[in-house]
């Protein structure tokens, strides 16, 4: 269990990891498209032609809006994880619950069962001792059946 314990936090760890670079390329394609605006605005000529920082400009969006996609996608998949992990640590709360009361239910049985073989060694004893003074009573009136014979 602490295996698998493990495993699910290396994936929430890389899945996050994975995320936060997602969040980071959008980042350097937002700026990188502020940029070529920026470009496009104060050039008037050269060897670079408003068309092509236009075309650039798109296929910067398009990727955008892809990277953006994926960085949604890698939220709702990291939130199923982090859903996974809470349920699997409420579970393993309730199993350990329910083991420290099974280790107390157990506990009180043994001192039951102790508390009743005690009673019955002292009932035992007893019948021993009784036994005995019958035994000890039956010859003492086979002494007076003789004596009175």
């Amino acid at each position: 269990m602490d295996r698998s314990g493990s495993e699910a936090y290396e994936l929430v760890g890389s899945a996050k990891s994975r995320l936060d670079e997602i969040e980071r390329d959008r980042m350097d394609l937002k700026m990188e498209v502020a940029h070529l605006r920026s470009r496009l605005l104060e050039r008037v000529g050269g060897d670079t032609s408003a068309l092509e920082l236009e075309e650039e400009s798109f296929m910067l969006k398009k990727e955008l809006v892809t990277k953006e996609r994926m960085l949604a996608e890698q939220a709702g998949y990291l939130s199923g994880l982090e859903q996974e992990h809470q349920k699997a640590l409420m579970n393993l709360q309730k199993l350990d619950a329910a083991w420290r009361a099974s280790a107390v239910k157990t506990q009180q049985l043994q001192e039951t069962l102790e508390m009743h073989q005690k009673k019955a060694y002292s009932l035992d004893a007893m019948r021993k001792v009784l036994h005995a003074q019958d035994e000890a009573s039956r010859a003492m009136q086979e002494k007076i059946d003789e004596l009175q014979a």
